[in-house]
């Protein structure tokens, strides 16, 4: 089913289930996002500024800037530019993880990636098994050889997931981030597939 999205270019309604899988009893679905997880994932952006999270995110979005990122971000799914997963847990998203081609020709072989979870979400295994359904399905779908991210090197427990999913550091920039007035050291990571 497809619906128009705020610019009128036709998106996904409904959402496409990658993997299902139990954590603490829980049934988690891993699936692509869709327009109605507008309003669970405003909360949840909105819930990391509030933790003050390593996010790059450091003011609060509002309903109307987070339509336009979703609207975008399905359209960039629509045309195999970016690969989106969101988590549920009954019925609520609860994460996303995004696998984002660069710009470039030369560059169509290298995508980066990212990943966010609320807090009750977290350290229940839920994050390793989105990081690994978001690659899997970017390599297939987007038939990427390269992933990159960045993570804040204050962020210990991110940099573990990573190099437990076969990640491995490139460089460390020193003050590289800037986290509410602080200048901190970011990592940058990659993975060949």
């Amino acid at each position: 089913m497809l619906i128009r999205s705020l610019k009128g270019a036709k998106i996904m309604a409904k959402s496409k289930i990658v993997k299902r899988f139990l954590s603490n009893g829980q049934e988690i679905l891993i699936r692509y996002p869709k327009m109605s997880d507008c309003a669970d994932l405003l909360k949840n952006i909105n819930s990391l500024v509030d933790e003050r999270a390593f996010i790059a995110h450091q003011v609060k979005q509002t309903k109307k800037s987070e339509e336009k990122w979703l609207v975008e971000l399905l359209l960039k799914i629509r045309q195999k530019k970016s690969v989106a997963l969101a988590v549920e847990i009954n019925g609520r998203v609860v994460g996303l993880a995004q696998v984002g081609k660069e710009r470039t020709e030369v560059e169509s072989h290298v995508a980066s990636f990212g990943i966010s979870l609320i807090k009750e979400a977290r350290g229940r295994g839920i994050g390793k098994e989105l990081l690994n359904a978001v690659i899997a399905e970017a390599k297939k779908v987007l038939r990427v050889k390269i992933i990159t991210l960045t993570v804040f090197a204050v962020n210990k427990r991110a940099i573990i997931l990573y190099r437990s999913c076969g990640f491995q550091k490139t460089e460390t920039l020193k003050g590289g981030i800037k986290h509410y007035g602080r200048f901190l050291d970011r990592i940058s990571m990659i993975k060949y597939l």
